[in-house]
């Protein structure tokens, strides 16, 4: 927001007009395969943003992974035209700034950081869907950096922002039994299990 703001862009923090909760791409959901679930948030997240989306307002997010739902999966989940332009809409913060500069529109006073050497490690996602060249573009700008883009793999992280319960572990209220949501096994990237120690986690 600070960026933003610094070259002077009116911010809009959308929310759900019917609910205090957060608005969310529902990429969660769909990791698990909770296509249902996923549907829902992602109807909320059209709704919310159909106002913006109808005075061309671009929808700008940080989480790759988000961005990219709601330009890959959107059009699939609920079809129609609005999903189809929110898709056509969507950009990471990245790819606005580095959009913004081309155009010559940016109007962003940057200045050298020390140390000026700078490594990158590339989003998954950003990387398969070949925009890690609005990145590197976007660092450029800062004058005298020294940019390395590193050539690497999977960070290991994957699925739903790490560690998570195995399908169809659920909490007390769906369980019945009373047991601690905590007190289950959890799949680490790589197939590795962690279990719980014995009492617990306190």
């Amino acid at each position: 927001l600070r960026v933003l703001r610094a070259a002077h862009y009116n911010i809009h923090l959308p929310r759900a007009a019917s609910s205090s909760r957060p608005l969310c791409c529902g990429r969660t959901f769909l990791s698990v395969g909770l296509v249902d679930e996923a549907k829902k948030e992602a109807q909320r997240l059209v709704t919310a943003m159909l106002p913006y989306m109808e005075q061309d307002i671009p929808i700008v997010g940080l989480e790759p992974s988000c961005v990219f739902t709601l330009r890959d999966e959107f059009p699939a989940l609920l079809g129609g035209k609005e999903a189809e332009r929110l898709a056509a809409q969507a950009l990471s913060l990245e790819e606005f700034l580095f959009r913004e500069h081309q155009r010559g529109q940016l109007k962003l006073s940057l200045y050298p950081v020390y140390p000026p050497r700078v490594l990158i490690h590339g989003h998954c996602h950003q990387k398969a869907a070949g925009v890690m060249g609005a990145v590197e573009g976007t660092l450029r700008l800062i004058p005298d950096l020294k940019l390395e883009t590193i050539e690497s793999g999977c960070c290991g992280m994957a699925g739903a922002f790490g560690p998570g319960a195995r399908p169809g572990c659920d909490g007390p209220s769906h369980r019945g039994d009373g047991r601690s949501p905590l007190d289950r096994t959890v799949t680490l990237p790589q197939g590795r299990l962690l279990r719980p120690p014995a009492g617990g986690i306190p």
